[in-house]
């Protein structure tokens, strides 16, 4: 089951961006029993001294959804394997698996329903950035170059499969945008990250921004839950490239795609199109599978 990723986040940040437009409601009442947000480097304060701040504003570092209160205070939220964050009114039906709604005092709601409870949520005293809750620099955001992901790889023994799946160094990445991005780029996803030539990088760099966007025009990739705040899938799954498609042609080459199993994941690249890096790949870690 895959994790949301950024694009799914972002799609969830724009349709609370949509719900709440400009007004800045306060929160009347806040019902929780979410797990914290893991590894958060942040002073945190009770979830209940939430009640009585004004959202200001929605914002998303990398994976994780930014709720700015004023106060100040942030509510830090991760979607975990299932977590749905929905928004409605006070007349909409009960939903099962919530573990955490904020109602406002104009009587809308927000609800994060997650049947697997691997979903988190913290409240964070002021409004801390990306970086103060060690994460690195944002996927969709950050303006990527060469230069950028050399140094993002920088002192890193790692395939690029894993490097990029580390969220201290590039945020918002996860197994479906690496796979889709290595494929884009035409890079082997066990190349050594630290050894990739500058023209590889470059490649990275040309792709990542584009390949996020698509993705968030399409509403994200559902796979079995993720929903936006409206309840709606996204369409993106129709667009992958590799992920999941193992056995299937290569959309480029016809040449028919193979998995292997690489740091405890299942990758599908192509071997003819992802040639570059093959000369230094990272081998310990990685078998092809039938």
């Amino acid at each position: 089951m895959a994790m949301p990723e950024l694009p799914e986040v972002e799609t969830v940040r724009r349709g609370l961006a949509r719900f709440f437009g400009r007004d800045r409601p306060r929160i009347a009442s806040v019902r929780r029993s979410p797990l914290p947000l893991r590894a958060v480097r942040w002073r945190t304060v009770p979830l209940a001294r939430l009640a009585g701040a004004r959202l200001v504003g929605v914002d998303r570092h990398g994976k994780v959804l930014l709720l700015r209160l004023d106060g100040p205070a942030t509510l830090a939220l991760h979607l975990g394997m299932s977590g749905r964050l929905l928004a409605d009114r006070g007349e909409a039906p009960r939903r099962p698996h919530t573990h955490l709604v904020l109602r406002f005092d104009d009587g809308r709601r927000l609800r994060l329903c997650d049947p697997r409870r691997f979903g988190s949520a913290s409240a964070l005293a002021g409004h801390p950035s990306g970086a103060d809750l060690g994460l690195g620099p944002d996927a969709l955001d950050h303006p990527w170059t060469a230069e950028a992901f050399v140094q993002a790889f920088a002192g890193t023994r790692r395939t690029v499969f894993d490097a990029l799946l580390d969220q201290r160094r590039i945020a918002g990445l996860g197994n479906i945008y690496v796979q889709e991005l290595l494929f884009e780029a035409r890079i082997d996803p066990r190349a050594a990250a630290g050894r990739l030539a500058r023209r590889s990088t470059a490649r990275l760099a040309a792709r990542v921004r584009p390949l996020l966007e698509a993705a968030i025009r399409r509403g994200g990739t559902t796979l079995r839950d993720f929903l936006d705040p409206s309840g709606h899938a996204g369409t993106n799954a129709n667009a992958l490239k590799v992920y999941g498609q193992a056995g299937a042609p290569c959309k480029i080459c016809g040449t028919t795609l193979r998995p292997l199993r690489l740091g405890g994941r299942t990758v599908t690249s192509c071997s003819r199109c992802q040639r570059t890096g093959r000369s230094h790949t990272t081998r310990a870690t990685t078998r092809l599978l039938p």
